[in-house]
């Protein structure tokens, strides 16, 4: 990642608010997922979204936790198959 990536990025993390709708992304049991849903919450190292519809085995309404890279995670916890990017990718 560059820092024009990161920028990018990081002007995204930081105009999330509550109810945005949003892509997730997320790895769980060596699968990889990607569905749409609505920032649920929001504190200095995650953001929980709430999937807006069915995504495999997760049903509507299930929460998906991923980390922000803006807030000093690590790049081993956030990947580009593990956070939140706007409807339709980055």
């Amino acid at each position: 990642m560059n820092l024009t990536e990161m920028k990018i990025v990081h002007d995204f993390e930081t105009d999330l608010a509550v109810g945005k709708k949003v892509q997730v992304r997320w790895t769980c049991s060596r699968q990889h997922f990607v569905g749409f849903g609505k920032v649920e919450k929001l504190n200095k190292n995650s953001v929980r979204v709430t999937l807006t519809e069915k995504v495999e085995s997760y049903p509507i309404g299930q929460s998906i936790r991923v980390p922000l890279l803006t807030t000093g995670t690590s790049l081993k916890a956030w990947s580009r198959s593990n956070r939140v990017e706007p409807k339709g990718g980055y």
